[in-house]
């Protein structure tokens, strides 16, 4: 059999052999905001067409660059400094929409919508990037745009933040496997820029490789994880479920682990179910599980080959598209054991409408039981309507749904950010996954607003015991 060709990205570690130099920036920045909203007509590299362009002169005190803009266009940012000698300065930035570019000196050193190829400590939001600078004169230029993105007033807007930062704090945050291997050991926020880091290395196509239905021999495994230790990560989490589930006991309320995505495995005193549970080995929590529930027909929320597995053993799989046991068209409520479903059905975008089902999941026989609402990829709070109370809420934060206006129409107990850093999602040119820097500006934006709800972004594989 012809072994599956992973392709690996290569760290690169920007003046790895020069003098670790302080962030000496210019107080002065030239900012230049180009009336078109094509991304490509603004050169992160070539600055010469801007000699004679409309520039203004900013300070930024304390880092920070916010303005609200009519319009999207591209915006750039360029500081021209003096290095004291060579060396390589550490620079922490961040914006507040999917994609940024930096250069420096005439070179591109990252490109956020592509891969970390141009830096190993990456991601986004918040970026470590390893300046190499020359003696004397250098041109650092950051190119973004206007985005509602963490805006507290919900308007279109240019943010940019930026800080010192240092090779210890790199080397940290680099997705290696002895990185990886110490998250759940160490800070949060760390752990979160590793896995995020890791990400940013992928691209769908090898994620595609690396998920594809095949066997791995142990040098094929090796391999993947050498290239891409967030690989590693996401296996690891599916085995320690794998043992968790079977050896956790429940006697009232309900245990929940996070998958990966939007996949959840919940198990209550009386059974054991799955939502929108996607891996690459999926198949193998079958036997696990009593039924399982799919809220859309789109390959991120659900495992074809779990799916058939449930199917062959007459095990409910419960989606508005699968024909199986369970198959169903919302609205319709259902009882298994000792849950009940209450099922509603939603729009996932203006192309496809009422394609998502959702879910209402009362984990228990008694009153009291934890209730789930598992919202998928619906974009409009003002379709959701559960048919009782909601403890937790599982959203997608970025598909269009306001977090605010539904915790405000919903009054949760906790919401659970999910469809974070989805792999499959690592289209260059296109889009990159969303991280957790997207649910934070939500909770931000709800605390201003005074909306009271506790809020949780799981990590894969992590156990939760709800009441």
């Amino acid at each position: 059999m012809k072994k599956p060709k992973i392709l690996g990205i290569a760290f690169l570690f920007f003046g790895a052999a020069l003098q670790a130099l302080p962030l000496v920036l210019n107080e002065k920045w030239f900012f230049y905001q180009i009336p078109s909203s094509t991304w490509e007509t603004l050169d992160v590299v070539d600055l010469t067409p801007l000699a004679k362009a409309e520039k203004e002169i900013l300070s930024l005190p304390g880092g920070i660059f916010s303005r609200e803009t009519k319009e999207g266009n591209p915006a750039l940012l360029v500081n021209e400094f003096n290095a004291p000698s060579n060396g390589t300065m550490y620079l922490r930035c961040g914006v507040n929409c999917s994609y940024m570019q930096a250069g420096l000196n005439g070179k591109m050193i990252f490109d956020e919508r592509t891969t970390s190829a141009f830096s190993a400590g990456v991601g986004n939001g918040s970026h470590i990037l390893p300046l190499a600078v020359k003696k004397g004169r250098n041109v650092l230029s950051v190119k973004f745009f206007g985005s509602t993105n963490g805006s507290p007033d919900g308007k279109l807007r240019y943010s940019f933040a930026f800080a010192g930062a240092d090779e210890e704090q790199y080397q940290q945050e680099l997705p290696t496997r002895e990185n990886f291997a110490a998250v759940g050991k160490i800070d949060r926020h760390v752990a979160e820029r590793i896995i995020r880091n890791g990400v940013d290395q992928m691209t769908s196509t090898d994620f595609a490789r690396f998920t594809r239905p095949h066997h791995f021999s142990a040098a094929d495994l090796e391999r993947c994880y050498r290239h891409y230790p967030v690989l590693e990560f996401y296996d690891r989490a599916f085995d320690k479920i794998m043992r968790e589930v079977p050896e956790t006991k429940v006697g009232r309320g309900a245990v929940v682990w996070h998958l990966y995505n939007m996949g959840y495995i919940v198990k209550t005193p009386a059974c054991c179910f799955g939502i929108d549970i996607c891996h690459r080995r999926a198949e193998e929590l079958a036997p696990l599980l009593d039924f399982i529930l799919v809220t859309h027909n789109h390959n991120d929320h659900y495992n074809l080959a779990l799916l058939k597995a449930m199917a062959k053993a007459k095990k409910p799989v419960i989606s508005n598209f699968y024909p199986a046991k369970g198959y169903q068209a919302p609205p319709e409520k259902i009882t298994i054991s000792d849950v009940t479903i209450d099922s509603e059905r939603c729009d996932h975008n203006a192309t496809f409408k009422k394609f998502v089902s959702v879910y209402r999941i009362q984990c228990g026989r008694s009153d009291d039981a934890p209730v789930i609402y598992h919202t998928g990829d619906s974009c409009d709070h003002r379709q959701l309507h559960p048919s009782g109370r909601v403890d937790i809420h599982i959203l997608h934060p970025r598909v269009g749904l306001s977090v605010p206006e539904a915790a405000k129409s919903l009054y949760p107990r906790e919401i659970w950010f999910s469809h974070l850093l989805e792999m499959g999602h690592c289209k260059p040119g296109i889009y990159r996954p969303i991280d957790w820097s997207a649910a934070y500006s939500d909770m931000e934006m709800m605390k201003k607003q005074g909306i009271e709800v506790s809020c949780r972004c799981p990590m894969w594989g992590e156990k939760i015991v709800l009441p």
